[in-house]
């Protein structure tokens, strides 16, 4: 609020952000301009995880903190293994203080199938993870309007999305992203279901992401 009391104007990337600037400020000149990320080219970096050939690899990437609910994605991936016990998942970024990501991987009974990468500083190197993984899942609880640049880097990548159906999320294009509502645990593990066991479906979803 204090920055919108100063502002001759205002840009913001999605309608739920400028919904709320306007509750606020409803005399503000305000524009929406999508947040671009560039189109770079990427390349799979599976060989160094040693996977099982047809082994469905979903992944998560940037600062692991209590906001990324990382344990939701865990809990649903864990079920997911029950019809799909060569999936794996994939993690790349820094733990952050909040979470204590070896207790939770161990309490899953997970320490087989999660790869941690930890931080990559590389830019090229963090959108060849991206390039990695089949399905990324990018999740976040609560959302203050944030944009994410690593779900426009997956689209950009051509990787299906699962999201949470709120804040700027909802507004990513359906035939791309498969939106979840918040916190559901039911809903979560079944967008993975369907996207694990359909690799036509993830290529499509992919293309319509990179479109």
């Amino acid at each position: 609020q204090r920055v919108l009391d100063s502002a001759l104007g205002l840009i913001v990337h999605s309608r739920f952000a400028a919904e709320r600037a306007r509750q606020y400020r409803p005399d503000l000149p305000l524009a929406i301009v999508p947040a671009v990320v560039e189109m770079r080219a990427g390349r799979s970096l599976r060989e160094r995880l040693e996977l099982p050939e047809k082994a469905v690899l979903f992944g998560s990437f940037g600062q692991i903190t209590t906001e990324k609910r990382i344990n939701a994605s865990l809990g649903a991936f864990r079920h997911l293994l029950r019809r799909f016990p060569e999936a794996h998942f994939l993690l790349v970024g820094d733990v952050q203080p909040d979470v204590d990501l070896p207790a939770l991987v161990t309490r899953l009974e997970l320490d087989h199938a999660v790869h941690h990468i930890g931080y990559v500083q590389d830019l090229d190197e963090f959108i060849n993870w991206i390039h990695t993984v089949d399905v990324v899942v990018n999740l976040r609880l609560p959302t203050v309007g944030e944009t994410s640049a690593v779900a426009l880097r997956a689209l950009a990548a051509a990787r299906p999305l699962i999201v949470y159906d709120h804040g700027w999320y909802s507004e990513l294009p359906e035939r791309a992203v498969v939106k979840v509502a918040p916190g559901d645990a039911t809903a979560l593990h079944e967008a993975m279901e369907t996207l694990a066991q359909s690799a036509a479906l993830r290529q499509s979803m992919g293309k319509a992401g990179y479109e």
